[in-house]
């Protein structure tokens, strides 16, 4: 307070009065300033928060109802398709097979005469050995079919089978769980080496580890040089996929 006090003194004393309050008001009118952009920008980031959600949608819908759908996959690529129930991931897979009737659009896919894998949520497993059903009446190659029963996660369900891959299941697998039915159709698929996978939610009747193994070890691994479509309700997964959709 002496010092705030033997200040105002020496003001006084020389009459500086007038050139210190212009020097106060200057500074204070570079402080409004100064607020008063921050405010500016306090608002604007306030309006965007609030209105850019709406603008994206809209951007969205109007370039979905301009250009429609479409869809590039290139050869390799893993692309991850997600959505809630009912939403048409398996019809996409089914347009592309052709098993659905198109209204529109074109659906151009290289080397489908060649056949495709396809693992679809409901599997078919025939009235036969479980070897058989992965074989599907293709050679048997011993390397490959190790290389498929690891990636596929069913080498610790065979080991406590009776028979072991020479065990017959009843028609449509009514012996075995619906986890050992999906993956013996995943197999089946991957043993078929083709070069397109179409995989209607394989991850969907299996636990997390087993789902981890099948991502990684099959979809990732095996499979790593082939185009792969997956439906999936596990969006953990899609950071591994090249293309969301």
């Amino acid at each position: 307070m002496t010092e705030l006090l033997s200040g105002i003194r020496v003001i006084k004393f020389f009459g500086w009065e007038q050139a210190m309050a212009t020097r106060v008001e200057a500074c204070r009118a570079q402080e409004l300033g100064r607020l008063r952009v921050i405010k500016y920008l306090d608002a604007a980031c306030v309006y965007l928060w609030a209105a850019l959600p709406v603008v994206i949608s809209i951007v969205i819908f109007i370039t979905y109802v301009l250009m429609g759908h479409q869809l590039t996959a290139t050869k390799g690529t893993l692309v991850g398709i997600v959505g809630k129930v009912g939403c048409g991931k398996s019809s996409l897979l089914a347009a592309i097979t052709g098993e659905l009737h198109r209204l529109g659009g074109r659906v151009a896919v290289w080397g489908l005469s060649k056949g495709f894998g396809l693992a679809t949520q409901e599997p078919w497993i025939q009235f036969a050995t479980i070897r058989d059903n992965i074989l599907f009446g293709k050679m048997f190659n011993a390397q490959l079919y190790r290389e498929v029963l690891e990636a596929c996660a069913l080498n610790e369900d065979l080991s406590v089978l009776p028979a072991g891959d020479q065990t017959e299941v009843g028609e449509k697998g009514v012996t075995l769980s619906g986890g050992q039915r999906a993956r013996i159709a995943l197999a089946r698929a991957v043993y078929q080496e083709k070069e397109l996978y179409l995989l209607d939610d394989p991850l969907a009747a299996v636990d997390a580890d087993v789902a981890s193994h099948l991502l990684h070890k099959c979809i990732l691994g095996v499979l790593s040089h082939t185009t792969r479509l997956l439906c999936t309700h596990r969006t953990e997964y899609l950071e591994k996929a090249d293309v969301v959709l």
